[in-house]
């Protein structure tokens, strides 16, 4: 990854410029010290944070800060729509459920009933299974000389084995991912209403195979996955809902893939770019846990988290006044030199790495123990298998988001 990039002269907040695309980070670097509470015209009017402990207190301060509401959001679009005789019902139903979108008490309640059955425990009971599945995926494309690990290893890995967690059926797999990877795209809010149309069918479909698959499994003995979980979980007489459950499935699918695609995307990226990391990895595979928080700090798969001022606040001289967006930078966040030293410096031994890739606080990311797992586990699978592996010149491409930052491509020349 290139460790510089042209910067213009003007301050403008351009997340989807392709200069930008191909390497934000002096982009944040010259915010944090000369306007780290920016205020941004680009798409809406909105507050961009860059600095270490502004960031951490938005994700933080549930007293200063609130979640936005996606669904207020969506019923805007609704509006627009309703002249067309379409609607956005399904998605408004069930993004109003992610945990990303709601705060307490409603969010409490779900996190409690939702985290008994996503504990520790389950995460690692699964890494077998995980190991399995990545042999599988690396063995399918072995013999080539050439990869796209994207494609081969990165995209269908987090929706197998979620799919499996759960208990559906592989063969579905292909579905899964298309609705998953269309449902995300509502994070970024920045679409046309064809784009919104695609991501309500999205919706309705996959909602529609959920609760068949649902009642389908209540009428049967219960099994030892994560669906079977998610029916039993209760706290006394609440328990949730068949609605819930739906909701929470999407997210996990949704969130799940796009985070461990990124991670494993832009991990061997940063890798491919520094040879002697590349190599003290291979000697030391005692690094495997470091490496990984490494790379998710160094090039995080998500960049952006929104919140709502609750109140007036002033930062920096700056007044914030209650109502405005404020986008917290976890990107900028996790290269600030006044939290990491030599920030721009990959470093797989890197200690107290306490970034904030996964969030923070009430909405810290509650599958962050699975994506770590599978970052770990494809990572250090294909350094063992492939311990010569050379990029591919001018085969990386970017996708072009503004909240999320992970690859559609990345072509690899392998060496057993």
């Amino acid at each position: 990854m290139p460790e510089s990039a042209p910067l213009s002269s003007s301050l403008r907040f351009n997340p989807l410029s392709e200069e930008f695309q191909e390497n934000p980070y002096p982009y944040y670097q010259r915010l944090r010290e000369e306007d780290p509470v920016h205020r941004s015209w680009s798409f809406q009017p909105e507050w961009i944070l860059t600095r270490y402990d502004d960031v951490r207190r938005v994700l933080l301060d549930r007293e200063v800060f609130a979640v936005e509401k996606l669904d207020q959001k969506l019923r805007a679009k609704n509006r627009l729509l309703a002249a067309e005789g379409k609607d956005l019902n399904s998605l408004v139903n069930v993004t109003s459920g992610w945990l990303l979108f709601i705060d307490p008490p409603n969010h409490t309640r779900l996190r409690s009933l939702v985290i008994r059955a996503f504990t520790p425990r389950v995460v690692e009971d699964i890494a077998p299974q995980i190991q399995d599945i990545v042999t599988g995926l690396i063995d399918a494309f072995a013999g080539d000389q050439e990869v796209d690990v994207v494609r081969g290893l990165a995209s269908p890995l987090p929706v197998i084995v979620i799919a499996t967690m759960l208990g559906l059926p592989i063969e579905d797999q292909e579905r899964l991912k298309h609705w998953a990877e269309t449902m995300f795209r509502v994070v970024d809010q920045l679409h046309t209403l064809d784009g919104y149309v695609e991501m309500e069918t999205s919706a309705r479909e996959f909602g529609s195979y959920l609760r068949e698959l649902i009642e389908k499994r209540e009428n049967h003995p219960p099994r030892k996955d994560l669906l079977g979980a998610l029916l039993s979980a209760r706290d006394k007489d609440d328990r949730l809902s068949h609605d819930e459950i739906i909701s929470f499935t999407m997210l996990l699918f949704s969130a799940g893939e796009e985070t461990t695609l990124n991670l494993i995307g832009n991990g061997l990226h940063a890798l491919l770019h520094h040879p002697q990391a590349y190599r003290q990895w291979q000697q030391e595979p005692k690094l495997t846990n470091s490496a990984v928080e490494e790379f998710l700090r160094f090039d995080s798969p998500v960049q952006l988290i929104s919140r709502v001022a609750v109140s007036d606040l002033q930062l920096n001289g700056k007044m914030i006044k209650a109502g405005d967006r404020v986008v917290a930078c976890l990107g900028a966040a996790n290269r600030d030199p006044k939290q990491f030293s030599r920030p721009d410096h990959l470093d797989l031994a890197r200690a107290d790495n306490r970034h904030l890739a996964f969030g923070g606080g009430l909405h810290h990311c509650v599958g962050a123990p699975l994506a770590r797992l599978e970052g770990q586990i494809a990572l250090r699978s294909l350094l063992d298998r492939f311990p010569d592996m050379t990029l591919v010149p001018n085969s990386v491409i970017r996708r072009p988001n503004r909240a999320l930052r992970g690859l559609s491509q990345l072509i690899v020349r392998l060496v057993p």
